[in-house]
């Protein structure tokens, strides 16, 4: 899984549980909400039966002045309790206590007999109407009362039960709050450390392959078997180890033949001077004797050679002098330099039964080179093609134009049809003195001098076996 990926999921994760606290909040909050909304409205039903339970006491008192003292003051009193009576029922009415209808039917039948209590009084009725009235009133006034503290009772119980309900949805809210949280921070604890697992370890591996290859092994690979964003730097580490070490191989290679340059070239300067010597005092001698005498046999064997030493020393010189390139570049088209070649080799190929080919590309390919130095290294390059066929073949060369990593070369060919050469013949190639001639077939210095010569003009080569030798050289073009 990417990385990115993971922390996609981490994030939606933590918005999933915000997500769940918030609707849980909602959810039981609002459930809360209500049931206070309700219990306030008991607490205010509540008070509500208290103040009419108090006025009502307080117009039993005035009743009571007014029938016993006859205070005519207590008799408004008891009208004025009447009425905020009356209205604190019309309270109750909003409030929806339905017990206060049957409570205010008793009310209004007490207020209608004290109306006729108090008619009595007035007219100096009889006694025994105002005792049968009051006994009437007396009997109300219990009833009242009774249904005033039944009242009472049920709206303490029904406050009682909304405060639990509402302490309930309380408590729910906060075990769902601790039960999301916890499993937001597990899900979040395995996720993190499955991240924290998915970034250390590739780059433990990381810091683990730089200091090995930092030591020297560029031959180690980082495995990463996660396929996530790591996957390719892994795989860009390698190729960069790969790349150090091809470049860590050429450059010991140019140490090489740096190195096995100078010291050819000192051994060169110092034989080339008696060889000198001895083949002029060997063409000396050969003037004294006729050619059939023995001596003069033995005195050309010596003169052949000198000459041979003589080539073996000029190729030794070519190898160790270090060609200026640049004062000698000029603009020439590729085929012109490869027919100028074989002018100095055609014939030699042919006297050899070596059939040769040209494939030129109709692209006009322009490259600044040494026209003198390339024209050796393609030379050397043909010559060794026609020693891998002693027995005559096919010489093929072919150009073209190609692009790589978006620069355009001139890409010329040289195939022929002998045995090729395998694998670890390929490795040491364009090494100094490397050769798989026969003793006193060849010095091993004309591919490696090729090889200096194309780096030189800023130009690659390699070589293949594909049905016989494939050398390809790669030079910078110029449009």
């Amino acid at each position: 899984m990417l990385i990115r990926t993971r922390i996609f999921l981490t994030l939606i994760t933590f918005l999933l549980v915000v997500f769940l606290i918030g609707i849980s909040f909602s959810f039981f909050g609002s459930k809360q909400i209500g049931y206070i909304n309700i219990i306030e409205r008991y607490i205010e039903a509540r008070e509500l039966v208290k103040t009419i339970s108090n006025i009502f006491s307080e117009q039993i008192r005035a009743y009571d002045y007014y029938v016993y003292l006859h205070e005519d003051s207590e008799k408004h009193t008891f009208n004025e309790k009447k009425n905020e009576l009356l209205k604190r029922l019309e309270i109750g009415k909003n409030l929806d206590i339905e017990r206060l209808n049957f409570t205010k039917e008793h009310m209004d039948l007490f207020n209608n007999l004290a109306a006729r209590s108090f008619r009595i009084i007035n007219s100096k009725g009889r006694s025994s109407a105002i005792k049968k009235t009051e006994k009437s009133i007396l009997s109300e006034i219990e009833k009242i009362r009774e249904e005033l503290e039944i009242l009472l009772i049920e709206t303490e119980k029904q406050l009682n039960n909304s405060r639990k309900i509402a302490l309930s949805y309380k408590k729910r809210v906060e075990y769902y709050f601790i039960l999301i949280c916890i499993f937001g921070i597990v899900v979040l604890s395995v996720i993190s450390i499955d991240l924290y697992r998915t970034i250390t370890g590739p780059l433990k591996k990381m810091e683990q392959a730089a200091t090995i290859i930092g030591q020297g092994n560029l031959n180690y690979k980082i495995e990463i078997k996660t396929r996530n964003e790591f996957l390719s730097i892994a795989d860009a580490f390698n190729k960069m180890a790969g790349d150090l070490k091809e470049f860590h191989l050429k450059v010991t290679q140019m140490g090489k033949m740096a190195a096995i340059g100078e010291l050819a070239g000192g051994v060169a300067h110092e034989i080339n001077n008696p060889l000198t010597g001895i083949l002029g005092n060997v063409q000396i001698l050969t003037r004294k004797f006729p050619s059939g005498h023995e001596a003069y046999q033995m005195l050309m064997k010596i003169e052949r050679a000198a000459i041979r030493c003589r080539n073996i020393v000029s190729d030794l010189l070519d190898f160790s002098r270090k060609e200026e390139v640049e004062t000698e570049a000029e603009l020439i088209e590729v085929s012109k330099v490869i027919d100028n070649t074989l002018t100095f080799c055609e014939a030699e190929i042919l006297s050899k039964n070596i059939k040769l080919v040209r494939e030129y590309s109709t692209d006009i390919l322009n490259v600044e080179v040494s026209c003198r130095l390339i024209q050796q290294a393609f030379l050397n390059i043909i010559n060794n093609a026609m020693q891998a066929m002693p027995d005559g073949g096919k010489i093929v060369i072919s150009t073209e134009k190609v692009e790589i990593e978006n620069e355009y070369l001139a890409q010329i060919q040289f195939k022929d049809t002998g045995k090729g050469f395998d694998d670890e013949t390929a490795k040491h190639l364009f090494e100094p003195f490397f050769t798989t001639r026969g003793i006193g077939e060849g010095t091993g210095l004309g591919l490696s001098l090729t090889y200096r010569i194309i780096k030189n003009n800023n130009g690659f080569i390699s070589a293949k076996t594909e049905n016989g030798a494939v050398f390809t050289v790669r030079l910078p073009l110029i449009t």
